[in-house]
């Protein structure tokens, strides 16, 4: 097929296309182990069979993770055209983030169209990556102009705990030319992008003490300090008064040259009005190149079970992001050297290092991604850009390791309005449409440079 056969075939099945995302938004599959994974497994087999309706075959398999528990279903498909072809594969997950009901303006499990998105838990984060490569298959068929495998996880969103495993003990199945990650975004409604740097992840959980059992306040208070108060204080020293992250031998990269306009920031993110941009540096700087660390649970009494009790211990979990450039390892142990050496008010504390996952830089003069850009901007009619995320897709690392002479390719559909993992997640249909074409066009351009 040329171009314009494609633009045809996107235009008339588009409808179809939809109602594949449809159906998959439909499944509550949480990987979550704390929600019901018949769901997860339901959505695994759903895939299987939507991909033996197309003509790819497929198959449901798991692996275990690094203690030995089972990993969360994963689908494997393959068609390959003429073994002299590129190979191409393609990677999305079909597991999803919990919901909160309450916070919700549609059913998260009923795909609802209002103005030009589609709402629904999974409709972005991945649904719509899942989505543009079913549609790619669909619409070339027999015609591909490459060989391509898929590989769609089961378990990102819980930090893809058996993910390690599985590739090595697939190795030989999962080998491809180009990887093509589709779990990112681009920069803007009509602007498409490709992920060329993402920030590492590491996960500490602090534990503090002041007292041996709980006392109460009113005999105990003022020479006793709690401790909550204690981890308010060790926590607040990881930041300087403007909120840049003060913790030493943490590195940086400099600046973009170019900027997030601070608007349509603070519009993007719901930064409350008054409430300034924290840390020096433009925006895009602070969110693709700079540590960041930020506290995402606390364990203490509940407000409306709370009594006037002084609290003897608290736990904390804060969640550091790495900037391209040094290992997560190496920056959580940083971290947690800084914490243990600034114990406030002589309590005692324990810092654990949990799950890290390494950042990831890409060459923009790969044949793959050169591919990619010319592609995406055919389809959107713009010019595609190459972006930072400030969030991470730790398994990127994982495939270099397993897959050294791969170009990896990170692309998405996601905008910054999609509100991946939030409430009220949706895609943008316009964005889709356009995804639909670029993937297909990515694939022929492939074909042309390898």
């Amino acid at each position: 097929m040329d171009y314009t056969q494609i633009e045809a075939k996107v235009n008339q099945s588009f409808d179809k296309l939809m109602s594949d995302l449809k159906e998959k938004v439909k499944i509550p599959s949480i990987s979550n182990k704390n929600f019901d994974q018949n769901q997860l497994k339901q959505s695994a087999q759903w895939i299987k069979n939507k991909l033996n309706d197309i003509g790819v075959d497929s198959k449901i398999l798991t692996a275990s993770d690094s203690e030995g528990n089972q990993g969360a279903p994963a689908i494997l498909a393959s068609k390959i055209i003429d073994p002299a072809l590129p190979t191409v594969l393609l990677y999305a997950h079909h597991d999803v983030q919990p919901v909160n009901l309450e916070e919700w303006i549609t059913k998260p499990f009923e795909p609802t169209q209002k103005g030009e998105r589609l709402f629904g838990r999974g409709a972005a984060d991945d649904g719509a990556g899942l989505s543009i490569h079913i549609a790619a298959l669909r619409l070339f068929g027999d015609n591909l102009p490459v060989n391509v495998k898929l590989f769609i996880e089961g378990e990102e969103e819980i930090g893809s705990p058996s993910f390690a495993n599985f590739i090595k003990q697939n190795k030989a199945e999962l080998k491809a030319d180009v990887i093509v990650v589709a779990d990112s975004q681009n920069w803007a409604i009509g602007t498409p992008s490709i992920t060329t740097d993402l920030r590492g992840v590491c996960s500490l959980e602090l534990n503090i003490a002041t007292l041996d059992h709980p006392v109460h306040s009113g005999s105990f208070s003022g020479p006793v300090l709690d401790s909550l108060t204690a981890m308010c204080q060790w926590i607040a020293k990881l930041h300087d008064s403007k909120g840049n992250v003060k913790v030493p031998g943490l590195k940086a990269k400099p600046d973009p040259e170019f900027d997030y306009d601070e608007t349509i920031f603070r519009k993007d993110s719901g930064l409350l009005d008054g409430v300034p941009v924290a840390g020096d540096g433009n925006i895009t700087g602070k969110l693709w190149y700079k540590p960041s660390i930020c506290t995402v649970g606390i364990d203490a009494v509940d407000v409306n079970t709370s009594s006037n009790t002084i609290l003897p211990r608290c736990r904390a979990r804060i969640s550091a992001r790495v900037a391209p450039g040094q290992l997560s390892s190496e920056a959580g142990q940083i971290i947690k050297d800084y914490l243990l050496q600034n114990v406030p008010f002589g309590a005692k504390a324990k810092v654990r290092v949990l799950e890290t996952g390494n950042p990831f830089s890409n060459k923009i003069d790969l044949k793959s991604v050169k591919a990619a850009k010319e592609a995406f901007t055919k389809a959107w009619g713009s010019e595609c850009n190459f972006i930072g995320i400030g969030g991470s897709i730790p398994f990127t690392s994982d495939l270099q390791e397993v897959f050294p002479q791969a170009e990896i390719l990170i692309t998405g559909v996601e905008d910054p309005d999609a509100r991946a993992h939030s409430a009220n997640e949706s895609v943008h249909i316009g964005e889709l449409k356009k995804a639909f074409l670029g993937e297909c066009y990515m694939l022929k351009k492939i074909a042309e440079v390898f």
